[in-house]
């Protein structure tokens, strides 16, 4: 099969594609790494839209396979681009403590530590789909803030506009649970599972894990490796 599994980068940063898992990009601190990782991502693309010309993958599912691996290269080729301009700032200074975010290439993501997801209440994605990948936070916002500026520019009023954002993109929260007795957690979380949208969960370890699953919330784990 064309491309089953392929990783490009090195020790400092890298991204891994499944066509059964999806994307996995991890990224780490060292400037040249990501200079490196651009360009490989830039040769794979190439590589990608040859292959989808080439004899050998003219059956309808490897052509489909072949434009999806391209589509996601290209936005982890975005993700880079902007990485500088997403590092260095808590994701909770940087965006209030929460951010809407909208990337239709993605199924997942917004990961710096560990993130737990509540169940797809948005209606983008499949109820019964299993997310195992995971996408490094600028991902997300490197693509996603582009979807968002083209949705605000539509001609709607800011009452439309507020109410179709909170009611399509997913939100990110980032807290400090450690001031949180067991039951005032719980209460958090019940507050958060009561919101109409996909909610990511930074900063999740075994304490909040457990009382999560101890209230019956659909949720799914998200490891970074």
């Amino acid at each position: 099969m064309y491309l089953e599994e392929v990783y490009l980068g090195d020790e400092n940063g890298g991204i891994r594609y499944s066509f059964r898992q999806g994307i996995n990009v991890i990224f780490g601190p060292d400037e040249a790494g990501k200079r490196r990782l651009q360009a490989e991502i830039s040769a794979r693309i190439r590589q990608a839209r040859e292959a989808g010309k080439a004899e050998g993958a003219d059956a309808e599912s490897e052509k489909q396979r072949c434009r999806q691996l391209q589509q996601e290269l290209e936005a982890g080729r975005t993700a880079v681009s902007g990485w500088d301009q997403a590092t260095g700032t808590p994701v909770g200074h940087a965006w209030g403590g929460k951010a809407r975010h909208w990337n239709p290439l993605m199924t997942a993501g917004v990961v710096l530590f560990l993130v737990v997801m509540f169940g797809y209440r948005s209606g983008n994605v499949s109820r019964t789909a299993v997310i195992p990948a995971c996408v490094v936070f600028a991902l997300m916002v490197a693509v996603g803030a582009i979807q968002e500026k083209k949705k605000m520019d539509r001609s709607e009023t800011a009452e439309e506009q507020t109410r179709e954002a909170e009611e399509v993109y997913p939100v990110l929260v980032e807290e400090s649970y450690a001031g949180y007795s067991d039951e005032q957690l719980r209460a958090r979380f019940r507050e958060i599972a009561g919101w109409d949208c996909q909610v990511f969960l930074t900063g999740c370890h075994s304490r909040e894990i457990e009382l999560l699953k101890s209230l019956d919330l659909e949720v799914h784990p998200v490891y970074v490796e």
